[in-house]
């Protein structure tokens, strides 16, 4: 009969054994970052820091990370956003490198739930403006907002394009995807539109006057036109007491002196 000599399992070898489990089912072809970007292709477009905090409590475990995923936004009514027109001053215009100019949307929430407290916007391109975060009132549903940006065009010409997206305090991004494209190059006016926008210089009007030696023609067009304003309700304008005056007193100096009158004055001296 053989005898078997070697020790009986202990409860380390156990431990060891299930944390090694534990790494072969964490391992796989796949390496964070990947897992990560992945992660962030699946419904609202979660943040990194949303897909590595779920990446995370799933042991790394792509599908078992989605699933939670979907699970939480389930239990949780998402906020919802709708841009319902831009508001950019010089909408289509060029601006020139390294100057300041801004951009502004008109947003509305299109959800069922008020946007949470500490609500932001924010840029989620390649170039990530981290340094720019908009905040955002919190808005009931339906309710909407104007969102404006200040931005510093670059030195190189070509499209300035930036994207943003709306986050929650808990970095979970929501709503649809802004898209800002702006060309740069030297004779861009951007800028120069915005300046005087913000100066509200009022446009002047221009009139022509038309001077003509026939006054008794410009007095019938004149009584012309006040009577067809007349007959429509509305009043002269200001123009015609002023031309209606200057015609009175052309036509008191060319009217002939009165013979009579005279003659009758001769005889009394």
């Amino acid at each position: 009969m053989d005898i078997d000599d070697s020790p009986a399992p202990t409860q380390q070898n156990d431990d060891i054994n299930n944390e090694l489990l534990t790494m072969f089912s964490c391992m796989g072809t796949e390496e964070k970052d990947n897992l990560v970007q992945q992660f962030q292709y699946v419904g609202n477009e979660p943040s990194q820091a949303t897909a590595k905090f779920f990446l995370d409590m799933n042991n790394w475990n792509l599908q078992a990370a989605v699933g939670c995923y979907f699970d939480y936004l389930a239990s949780t009514r998402a906020p919802q956003m709708k841009v319902l027109k831009s508001c950019t001053v010089g909408e289509g215009e060029s601006v020139t490198p390294n100057t300041s100019f801004t951009v502004s949307w008109l947003v509305q929430n299109n959800g069922e739930t008020e946007w949470p407290a500490g609500t932001c916007l924010k840029e989620v391109s390649v170039q990530a403006l981290d340094n720019i975060v908009i905040p955002v009132p919190a808005l009931a549903p339906m309710d909407t907002t104007k969102i404006t940006v200040q931005l510093v065009s670059p030195m190189e010409f070509g499209d300035f394009i930036t994207k943003w997206r709306l986050c929650t305090p808990s970095n979970l991004f929501f709503g649809a995807t802004i898209t800002c494209v702006v060309n740069v190059c030297e004779s861009g006016t951007l800028a120069l539109t915005q300046q005087l926008n913000e100066l509200h210089v009022p446009s002047i009007p221009t009139t022509v006057i038309e001077h003509t030696s026939n006054t008794s023609t410009n007095n019938d067009s004149l009584s012309g036109a006040i009577s067809n304003n007349s007959s429509s309700g509305a009043d002269p304008p200001p123009s015609y007491y002023a031309n209606h005056n200057v015609i009175q007193q052309q036509q008191q100096q060319q009217q002939p002196p009165n013979t009579a009158d005279e003659e009758m004055w001769d005889d009394v001296l």
